[in-house]
């Protein structure tokens, strides 16, 4: 493959069992008696997206074509596959529930378990068949997955058409239309985002996701999200108001804020606190201070949070600020910092 990669088509510590008065052999609540995790708390059999057809998008040809998505894991890559939606919409596809009456198929994948590669490479084996019958069948695979096995994955299943990164999850129109003149693609090189100028289609018509940071800094041990997601990037502030705003005008109540280590928003952004005190310019905190007047929008909530930066200062603004509701989410990070991590 070229540089551009297309080619010709051819827990730390967990609790102690006496903590939680357990008998010593008990099972963990999320593992099964043999002690193997339960797919239902991390990826699971995934979710078909399922959309009533856009108005307006009747007509012949293409806008008659479909799409499935079938997403794994985590919001993020549920709200990657909205902004996939969005972008398919706007060329003329529609959804369908159903992977054998579609012409583009999407599996956005998680890596988190092995089990669910072999899932991915279970359900490719059953549509690579298909598409022998059918040429004009597109095989996407998006995500975490697609970024760990990249090229690998292109020579293990040729059938499959284009394997990209999450960062490109807004770009996937562009990326077909590659694809449509003839090459496989392979988009898993580290870039940086630009704001995404795509409209996703949205699961809900009063919640929607809002995605403020990408990647993860961090290099705990037991978590593939720096090799899979990148480095850290921050939206630009103004960027994501606007956003909210867009959101409240359309009638949607609430937002979910979402980063893989969102309370270290803004280690990326220029600039230190006009106060003096070395702070940066922004933080999380600031963040919400500065969302929190957009008119219409009710609740404001956040996932996921680092024990190491949520900060007495951003637990102050939980409690202070109306929009966002406090208690089960400062609690789930006080419970996992109390419960979860080990000092040693």
């Amino acid at each position: 493959m070229n540089h551009d990669k297309e080619t010709p088509r051819g827990k730390l510590t967990a609790l102690n069992a006496s903590t939680l008065d357990l008998p010593v052999n008990s099972p963990s609540p999320d593992r099964d008696a043999e002690g193997v995790v339960k797919d239902e708390n991390y990826c699971g059999d995934g979710t078909v997206m399922s959309r009533p057809a856009p108005s307006g998008i009747e007509g012949s040809g293409r806008l008659r074509q479909k799409y499935w998505i079938k997403t794994f894991g985590c919001q993020m890559n549920l709200s990657d596959s909205e902004r996939m939606a969005g972008a398919l919409e706007t060329m003329g596809y529609v959804n369908t529930e159903d992977p054998d009456d579609a012409s583009v198929l999407v599996y956005n994948t998680c890596s988190i378990r092995d089990k669910s590669e072999q899932k991915l490479y279970s359900a490719l084996g059953r549509q690579a068949k298909r598409k022998h019958a059918d040429p004009n069948l597109r095989i996407v695979v998006s995500g975490c997955v697609a970024q760990q096995e990249g090229e690998t994955l292109l020579r293990r299943v040729p059938e499959v058409d284009l394997v990209m990164g999450p960062q490109f999850s807004n770009q996937i129109d562009q990326l077909l239309e590659q694809v449509e003149l003839g090459s496989q693609v392979c988009r898993t090189e580290a870039i940086q985002i630009v704001e995404d100028i795509t409209t996703p289609r949205r699961d809900s018509d009063i919640s929607a996701w809002v995605n403020i940071i990408y990647g993860c800094n961090e290099s705990c041990t037991y978590c593939v999200v720096p090799s899979t997601r990148g480095r850290e990037q921050s939206r630009d502030p103004d960027a994501i108001k606007k956003e909210l705003e867009g959101l409240a005008a359309q009638g949607y109540k609430e937002v979910t804020l979402l980063g893989q280590n969102i309370d270290a928003y803004g280690r990326d952004l220029p600039g230190s606190a006009p106060d003096g005190s070395g702070r940066r310019l922004w933080t999380f905190t600031d963040l919400l201070q500065h969302i929190h007047d957009v008119e219409g929008i009710e609740r404001i909530r956040y996932a996921t949070s680092h024990p190491r930066y949520f900060t007495e200062r951003l637990i102050r603004a939980c409690a202070e600020l109306p929009k966002v509701p406090s208690y089960p989410q400062c609690l789930s990070v006080l419970e996992c910092a109390c419960s979860s991590y080990s000092n040693k």
